[in-house]
């Protein structure tokens, strides 16, 4: 947090540390627009919102194979600017499909059913343990898929027999797919890292 500019960090010291309080203040400070601010174990995390290329072209071809798979009147698919609820606070993830039926006026999903991160270097640590251990608590959650930005690599905790699995299912090149069954999802790697470069051989 140490450079960000002063005024970001007056408002995370101000921020209030309640979920319900902390939603809503978040929602309606104007002065957060182009930052990400997240809230874990009492503490607020705050980062200027500055993605790479690679970052914004997958969770936009994320989010345009997810569209094609379910019913827009009853899912909410989105993206960073809508809050999950964990046992310790309000994670942003960068895609989010919501089965939850709310009123308009949520700031934050219902019911949670797939949440995808895309990893970059300063996420690595917090996307592959932090959130992961919070996200997998989440009732309603079928599926956390973790996503490379710079090749077809991706890593996947699915939800079988009610449980998470200690690893994820790591899934790579683009002839792989993301499957989902308990939500009918078949997720082309094709798809998802259009436009990213293949690893390098050895």
């Amino acid at each position: 947090m140490n450079a960000l500019p002063p005024l970001a960090l007056r408002l995370a010291e101000g921020a209030p540390r309640d979920p319900d309080r902390f939603l809503a203040w978040a929602a309606n400070t104007p002065a957060l627009e182009g930052f990400k601010v997240e809230l874990a174990h009492g503490e607020v995390t705050m980062m200027m919102v500055q993605v790479s290329q690679a970052h914004a072209r997958i969770c936009t071809n994320l989010l345009a194979v997810l569209l094609q798979k379910f019913d827009r009147t009853i899912h909410l698919l989105t993206t960073a600017d809508f809050g999950v609820r964990t046992e310790h606070g309000i994670r942003y993830p960068d895609i989010l499909v919501d089965a939850g039926v709310g009123n308009g006026k949520d700031y934050a999903a219902r019911e949670p059913i797939f949440i995808a991160e895309v990893l970059s270097p300063s996420s690595i640590a917090t996307d592959m343990i932090e959130k992961r251990d919070e996200y997998l608590q989440i009732g309603t959650l079928q599926a956390y898929l973790i996503c490379a930005q710079d090749e077809p690599r991706a890593w996947l905790f699915l939800r079988e027999d009610g449980r998470f699995p200690a690893s994820p299912v790591m899934i790579e090149g683009r002839a792989a797919s993301v499957e989902v069954p308990a939500l009918a999802l078949s997720l082309p790697m094709a798809d998802i890292f259009a436009g990213i470069p293949d690893a390098p051989s050895a």
